[in-house]
């Protein structure tokens, strides 16, 4: 009797080990789920935009609309210009402010203030967001500094203020982000392209 429980016991103990090594090692195949397509924010659009790093660069400097463009909670219409667009420029944007001030392009250097700088930018920046989704036709929108932005469509192309040119749109989860051939500020400052 001593001798069959201890068989018993054996053969428990062994199914019972047998029994966990395999689960242990077998590959269980998970069903397919479906995955919802996350469409980014537009925080994530512009850190993917190649030929936009100098205006992703100076809007770093302003955590207010970082986070307005990583929230999901408010639509906005992003207008970057590219790196092309800064590039010819006449004038820093940190000095445009101050330029326009007074029409015209001084003969001699404008001395600004540091304060003054981060201020001009600070307007500078948020001329190029619109709180609103802007339609793809014609229709007038104020920017976040106040400025009017007149939207335009001319046969297949958008324009913005007659001369900036709309090179493409990306979507976004909470809003648009639209390239620009050129920047919005003072257009008798800056260089045509």
């Amino acid at each position: 009797m001593k001798l069959l429980s201890s068989y018993i016991l054996n053969v428990f103990f062994f199914l019972t080990t047998f029994v966990h090594i395999a689960t242990a090692f077998s590959f269980h195949q998970k069903p397919f789920q479906m995955q919802a397509t996350h469409e980014p924010r537009l925080f994530e659009l512009l850190a993917g935009s190649r030929d936009c790093n100098i205006f992703s660069d100076i809007l770093m400097q302003f955590p207010e609309l970082v986070e307005r463009l990583q929230s999901s909670n408010e639509n906005t219409t992003l207008l970057v210009p590219t790196d092309l667009a800064f590039q010819n420029m006449k004038v820093k944007p940190w000095k445009l402010d101050t330029l326009e001030a007074k029409f015209e392009m001084p003969s001699e250097p404008v001395h600004i203030t540091e304060d003054q700088a981060q201020g001009n930018l600070h307007r500078f920046i948020k001329s190029h967001f619109i709180s609103a989704s802007p339609s793809h036709g014609n229709g007038e929108y104020k920017s976040l500094s106040g400025s009017t932005i007149n939207v335009i469509k001319q046969k297949d192309n958008l324009y913005l203020d007659d001369s900036v040119q709309v090179l493409s749109i990306k979507l976004a989860s909470n809003g648009e982000m639209w390239i620009l051939n050129n920047t919005l500020s003072a257009p008798g400052v800056r260089k045509q392209v």
